[in-house]
């Protein structure tokens, strides 16, 4: 028998050639040995139906299909298993926006609507502060909501109040300059008290310490301004004033909002 076959290694010296190595060959990735099979629309439209009435058919449900689609069992099995894999993940993406859709973050001007729908406007509302109304924070400071006892005693209903301010209390006998200083206060954005004479709306007066304050939001920002009547006197001495004297400011009227108190 001929010698093996050698090898030239270092120093000029030979060594034997391995007759018993295994032979290396090149293995295929998996891109290239898999074979993807592309389902046509109707046979879609079958899957589709089986999976939607159990997701996990049984086998003799799978050779079913196999046989009617022309096509093996482990290809019916691979779309079924990518399928179930496909809504799992559409049900957590699902989930994960359902938790996120609750919290929710409002810039400035949402809460700043919000705070004037009437339920949230009577939820601020105390027991223990019977008469306040709540004006926009801004000019010209109409009223936005007022509650059962301011209503009740100044004979208005909430209707009446729609785009008015607070001069829709006001007469003859209200102190204009005392108007003015608590309309300075608000435009700076300060709490201010003051003793005021306004009317009802049957034009019976009455004198009251109304104390006004800014409501800020999370955003540090005035939303909203809380008016309070307290010492509330009714003045039967006073002679009421007639009814065209009593104020009722019209919106469209663009130098009506000066001294809205």
């Amino acid at each position: 028998r001929p010698p093996p076959p050698s090898t030239p290694v270092h120093g000029g010296a030979t060594r034997p050639h391995n007759m018993f190595k295994a032979p290396t060959f090149k293995r295929r990735t998996l891109e290239s040995n898999r074979r993807q099979h592309r389902f046509g629309a109707a046979a879609v439209a079958r899957l589709e139906a089986v999976f939607r009435a159990n997701p996990i058919p049984s086998r003799e449900t799978r050779l079913t299909l196999a046989r009617d689609l022309e096509v093996s069992e482990r290809q019916v099995q691979v779309w079924l298993q990518n399928k179930r894999q496909r809504s799992k993940a559409r049900r957590l993406r699902e989930e994960a926006a359902a938790k996120s859709s609750q919290l929710v973050v409002r810039e400035p001007a949402a809460e700043d609507e919000a705070l004037q729908q009437p339920a949230v406007l009577e939820a601020c509302w105390r027991e223990d502060l019977e008469m306040e109304v709540f004006i926009q924070s801004h000019a010209p400071f109409q009223v936005l909501w007022a509650s059962k006892d301011w209503l009740n005693f100044c004979g208005f209903e909430q209707a009446d109040l729609k785009r008015q301010t607070m001069k829709i209390i006001q007469g003859p006998s209200t102190d204009d300059v005392v108007a003015r200083e608590l309309s300075d206060a608000a435009t700076e954005r300060r709490c201010s008290e003051a003793t005021l004479i306004n009317y009802t709306k049957h034009r019976v007066p009455f004198r009251h310490t109304i104390s006004i304050e800014p409501l800020i939001n999370s955003f540090g920002q005035v939303r909203l301004y809380r008016a309070r009547s307290m010492d509330i006197e009714v003045l039967s001495d006073h002679e009421p004033p007639p009814a065209d004297n009593l104020y009722f400011s019209d919106p469209d009227d663009p130098t009506d909002d000066e001294d809205p108190f």
